[in-house]
């Protein structure tokens, strides 16, 4: 992974626990309000161990599994994983926290969960998109003087409700689709199956319920070959590369009872 970039995504922190488990020598710090370091290292043993987070969360676990868990638990500990506790800060308290960071650990990579829940630079009466862009600016400059990968977690706004398809754009990013340009790299994570579930729920005709059942199980054309639905897949879809042309979506899978993203590829069965 480059440095000096600074990267955003559209997916909650928990996420990267498959990323997290796989590359234990990245000196890592998210930035998170909502997860706590014994949060992630429960979630990262469930998704290791595949045992549900709700048997984890009250121990309802055999005693080869507690010994197992006990095995896990130990083994996050050498993760060189620091998670931050933060709620509303600006960007002079972020740099502070990376200065430290990098000092104590060498830290290379920070994740801030997520940019809504830092301060906004600027004044009141300045454009929303404007003072947005100005946060992202800042995040970047701090990455470039620190020689470290900040990636940026971005809940998308409302937009896509108002689109018959809502697979991710630009302008459902936060700040807008003009953020864009302060970005080295976007990318979101696409998972579609809950959000065609709640319109299958509300669909009031035949037709709208048919399409809506295709697109989730699949169907068979009239040439028979079938068209693959969309339940326990999720999409990486690379919308900004600044240097090179985007790399092509790639699929996964997504195991919602260990909440897990697996290779597609049934031969690996790898854990991303």
């Amino acid at each position: 992974m480059a440095f000096h970039r600074t990267r955003a995504a559209a997916k909650p922190l928990g996420a990267f626990n498959n990323w997290i488990t796989r590359r234990a020598w990245v000196s890592l710090v998210p930035f998170s309000i909502e997860v706590t370091a014994e949060e992630a290292a429960l979630q990262i043993a469930s998704q290791r161990m595949s045992i549900e987070m709700d048997r984890l969360d009250i121990l309802d676990l055999s005693p080869k599994e507690q010994e197992m868990l006990g095995e896990e638990l130990e083994r996050a500990r050498t993760i060189p994983l620091q998670i931050i506790p933060f709620g509303q800060c600006d960007l002079d308290d972020i740099k502070t926290h990376c200065m430290e960071q990098v000092r104590l650990y060498g830290t290379r990579l920070v994740i801030i969960d997520h940019a809504k829940y830092i301060t906004l630079p600027g004044k009141a009466n300045e454009l929303f998109s404007e003072r947005v862009n100005a946060l992202y600016r800042g995040l970047k400059s701090i990455a470039k003087e620190l020689h470290i990968t900040i990636i940026i977690l971005i809940q998308r706004n409302d937009g896509w409700k108002k689109r018959d398809n809502p697979r991710p754009i630009d302008g459902d990013l936060y700040g807008g689709g003009s953020v864009k340009q302060s970005m080295d790299v976007l990318v979101a994570l696409y998972r579609p199956e809950p959000l065609l579930e709640d319109k299958l729920a509300t669909a009031t005709t035949p037709k709208e319920k048919e399409r809506l059942t295709r697109a989730l199980d699949g169907f068979v054309r009239d040439d028979n070959s079938v068209k693959e639905g969309c339940r326990g897949k999720a999409w990486f879809i690379n919308l900004k590369r600044r240097r090179g042309k985007p790399k092509k979506d790639e699929t996964v899978r997504f195991n919602a009872r260990y909440t897990r993203f697996e290779s597609i590829q049934k031969e690996q069965g790898a854990l991303l």
